[in-house]
């Protein structure tokens, strides 16, 4: 196995435990998610460029946009979510629907 690759295993497990215990405090709080995320600038950077790239996103992509910036599905649901809602209000849309304002 090569260096770099013996590296990775531990950090993924690392970022694995976060989540699991980003999702038992979840369910300590009655199971809702927490939207204010609180993003660093790479991961910010990453769903934006993803968010041009598809607003909304298959599940698949979201997963792997999880995987990527370290964050649970839920949490980058919920951020495509928020943004969406903004993106449609700077268009003059309503938010929550595809009716125009």
């Amino acid at each position: 196995m090569a260096t770099g690759a013996m590296r990775v295993v531990p950090e993924l497990q690392q970022q694995q435990k976060q989540q699991q215990q980003r999702r038992e405090e979840q369910e300590g709080r009655g199971g809702k998610m927490n939207l204010d995320l609180r993003l660093t600038e790479e991961q910010e950077e990453y769903l934006e460029l993803q968010f041009k790239k598809s607003k909304n996103p298959h599940p698949s992509e979201l997963m792997l946009t999880a995987a990527e910036t370290g964050l649970l599905e839920e949490e980058v649901q919920a951020w495509f979510k928020q943004r969406m809602a903004m993106w449609r209000r700077d268009q003059g849309l309503n938010p929550v629907s595809s009716r125009i304002c």
